[in-house]
């Protein structure tokens, strides 16, 4: 019955066109298919407009958690920084270690670890692949750079330089977590009281 009435409630700010929303406890939205064996939850908190999202595939899951906000019949989403995986940055050394040529060392940046085996190539052309070794280091050609790129487990990263390099390169590369989901300006929809994903899919409220 208290659910009940929450979302009558829920009904009724939205049907007012309010510009956020406000309920006394977290508004959980689900969407399940038992036949693909999958469940999706999104929930919204107005007390401190946050929301903790999840999502189970088989034996994938992903999970997320940030802030989110209401706008008119939107609902937009963004995740916490720290859930964002997937990138890279680079770092330029004083001074080239052997003339003519840059030294890279690909960098694990949460873990400072070595990343072995990171195929990296310039310039955009990928046919001049070098990998990297135990240390996480490889030797490139040249230092006429323009772009760095960085593959590594089916994941390929780049990075543009706007000045000519001046020495060799440190790599810190963030690989992509395929736990995680991170949002940035995700906008779902509202259809009545239930919420549609980019998806397609549908939340329904609990």
């Amino acid at each position: 019955m208290k659910n009940y009435l929450l979302n009558c409630c829920l009904l009724v700010v939205l049907s007012l066109g309010c510009s956020s929303l406000r309920f006394d406890s977290p508004v959980v939205y689900e969407y399940r298919n038992k036949g693909m064996g999958v469940n999706s939850k999104l929930i919204l908190d107005s007390k401190d407009m946050t929301f903790t999202y999840s999502h189970l595939f088989g034996l994938i899951t992903q999970s997320s958690h940030g802030k989110w906000e209401k706008r008119e019949d939107e609902l937009i989403l963004n995740s916490d920084s720290v859930l964002r995986s997937g990138f890279i940055r680079v770092q330029q050394t004083d001074n080239f270690s052997t003339p003519g040529k840059v030294k890279v060392k690909v960098i694990d940046e949460k873990t400072n670890g070595a990343v072995a085996y990171a195929e990296v190539s310039f310039n955009g052309d990928e046919s001049k692949l070098a990998i990297t070794n135990d240390d996480g280091e490889t030797l490139l050609g040249t230092n006429d750079i323009t772009s760095i790129g960085v593959g590594f487990l089916g994941e390929y990263y780049t990075w543009d330089f706007t000045d000519k390099l001046n020495g060799d390169l440190n790599i810190l590369l963030t690989p992509k977590d395929i736990t995680k989901a991170f949002f940035e300006n995700e906008t779902w929809k509202f259809s009545g009281r239930k919420l549609v994903a980019p998806s397609g899919l549908v939340y329904k409220p609990k």
